[in-house]
């Protein structure tokens, strides 16, 4: 019996450490050490990205190894890896999608960031456009894998009531070549989106939530920015996210940085109520073929937008450090909760 009691008490006691309101015991052993802009060790999700990522360069086949390696070797559960591979306008091109799906889902929830760098500039690093967001990506799905996998049981039976997966993308080419246009930018969603067109894909994605330009510092030219919601499709999450940043900045009240201000404001209905495309992006051909879409992008633009002085030297890492946490509670929200 003592036995028994034992064996209950440590399962109680795994859910106990994982199933909380906002999994602060994971952050707090794995967010430093994994999202720093000092700490390089092998750990590091953000570091590998400082670096140029022009489309097909060895910078890029460098990144992509990074990427795929991650899901090989630091994941507890299978992901499935897919690579979208193809050439256009001189490139080659490299999608990356990495799926976790414990119950064979039909829906998908779809997390993604582009991760090439602009050709034209010289040494253009884009660690606000967007190393960063890729790095966030890294981190919640390390996050998933190991909360999912740590509660199995828990976790697989609300995932089997809501029958929804998780896909995460990593886009080549959603910068142009010569001048942005229809035919020269967003390469790899434009690929992606015609592909799974085709297979139907496209048609099981519940939610498309797309990641740019999120790390940056505040500057005198640029002290603030609003995320906006774009779309009347996807409002209920955006004002679920809001409510998420709520709690988190509720209990970080205390941290006096501006990385602790309120970005998401779901009575802001102005961009709402035109509900249509106006900023271009890689969730375009995806929102083309009536997937709901959560376009999580600051405005106005971090200053360093398309200049050489986007480095690492710009980044926040407070700032990358609260939206890992926001969106890790809120993908955690839909998968086990839904909406």
């Amino acid at each position: 019996m003592r036995t028994m009691i034992l064996q209950i008490w440590a399962l109680i006691s795994v859910v106990a450490k994982f199933v909380n309101a906002d999994y602060s015991e994971y952050h707090n052993k794995h967010m430093s050490q994994q999202l720093s802009l000092s700490n390089n060790s092998t750990s590091n999700l953000l570091l590998p990205f400082d670096t140029t990522r022009v489309p097909g360069s060895p910078e890029s086949l460098y990144i992509q190894d990074f990427i795929i390696n991650h899901y090989k070797r630091q994941m507890k559960q299978n992901w499935t890896i897919e690579l979208d591979n193809f050439q256009e306008n001189g490139y080659n091109y490299t999608n990356m999608i990495f799926t976790l799906d414990p119950t064979n889902s039909e829906k998908y929830i779809v997390f993604a960031a582009h991760y090439d760098t602009i050709v034209n500039i010289d040494g253009f690093i884009g660690a606000v456009d967007s190393a960063a967001s890729c790095s966030i990506l890294l981190y919640l799905s390390q996050f998933l894998d190991t909360v999912s996998f740590e509660d199995r049981y828990l976790l697989d039976k609300k995932w089997d009531s809501n029958e929804m997966g998780i896909k995460i993308i990593f886009f080549d080419g959603e910068e142009a070549i010569h001048e942005w246009t229809e035919t020269d930018s967003i390469y790899g969603s434009r690929h992606l989106s015609e592909k799974w067109m085709k297979t139907g894909e496209i048609s099981q994605i519940e939610l498309f939530i797309l990641l740019d330009l999120i790390g940056g510092k505040r500057t005198e030219k640029v002290p603030n920015w609003k995320i906006k919601s774009y779309y009347k499709s996807s409002h209920k999450y955006y004002q679920e996210l809001s409510h998420i940043e709520d709690k988190y900045l509720n209990e970080n009240n205390n941290t006096n940085t501006v990385a602790h201000e309120k970005e998401l404001f779901p009575t802001d209905v102005l961009y709402l109520m035109l509900n249509k495309v106006l900023i271009e992006d890689d969730h375009v051909p995806f929102y083309n073929a009536n997937v709901s879409i959560l376009h999580l992008i600051p405005f106005p633009f971090p200053e360093t937008w398309h200049t050489i002085n986007d480095s690492f030297e710009t980044l926040d890492i407070n700032e990358i450090h609260r939206w890992s946490t926001i969106l890790c509670n809120f993908a955690m929200k839909l998968l086990s909760d839904g909406l």
